[in-house]
């Protein structure tokens, strides 16, 4: 994916799960590290790993999508992000 087409394919998703966000829809999983990646593409600045932390915590405290078990699971999480699912 080019350096354009990553904050303009971003902005997609993010309009869509704001227009879920006021209909009162579930948004999508990654939500909130797609509106951090949105803001730094727009913006010139290396927000990735921001996004990336934000979304395992958002997943971890608010969600429930994750459940770190130990204090590797957590530092794993705020470093790689959310866990993918095979």
């Amino acid at each position: 994916m080019s350096p354009v087409a990553g904050p303009l394919e971003g902005s997609i998703h993010l309009v869509k799960d704001l227009t879920k966000v006021v209909s009162g829809d579930e948004v999508s999983k990654n939500f909130v590290k797609n509106t951090f990646n949105v803001v730094g593409g727009f913006a010139g600045l290396p927000t990735g790993q921001i996004g990336v932390t934000s979304q395992f915590l958002w997943d971890s405290l608010i969600s429930g999508a994750e459940n770190p078990n130990n204090l590797l699971d957590w530092m794993r999480g705020l470093t790689f992000g959310p866990e993918r699912k095979k």
